[in-house]
């Protein structure tokens, strides 16, 4: 069980999206300690999140923060993520989906999740180009 609490920080670690599917399959052997999930800058792809997704929908997950910048994300991770928040909402706060080329109507599930007083989505983050960040707040309460 001690090992998630050092798990949180996969930054730049050369994850795969196969290697998120391993990841995700011990997340969900052992999911309620971990709070912060940083998995930055690895190529976890469209197909990676989907496994991670699993993990999200468990309801013993209580990840808090989920960081996924700059992991080639499309608009495809951003329905799994959308469907995955919807299926267990009341635990994530933060999404940072920076540098993953994603445009408003990529987020729109996602920022509209703000909408339901069920979700604790306080944070939406993403870049819509290099120079100019956006950041989408919604508190829900």
């Amino acid at each position: 069980t001690y090992i998630f609490h050092s798990l949180y920080r996969l930054w730049g670690s050369s994850l795969s999206k196969i290697s998120c599917d391993y990841l995700a399959a011990a997340l969900k052997s052992n999911p309620c300690h971990l709070r912060l999930l940083d998995l930055s800058f690895n190529k976890l792809q469209d197909s990676g999140v989907k496994h991670l997704c699993g993990f999200l929908e468990n309801s013993g997950c209580g990840l808090e923060t989920l960081r996924l910048e700059d992991c080639g994300l499309s608009k495809i991770s951003c329905d799994y993520l959308a469907a995955a928040l919807k299926s267990n909402p009341s635990h994530l706060r933060e999404l940072n989906l920076r540098y993953n080329s994603l445009k408003d109507p990529d987020v729109r599930q996602l920022s509209d999740l703000k909408e339901s007083p069920d979700y604790r989505l306080e944070t939406v983050r993403l870049v819509e180009c290099w120079s100019e960040w956006v950041v989408v707040s919604a508190v829900l309460y």
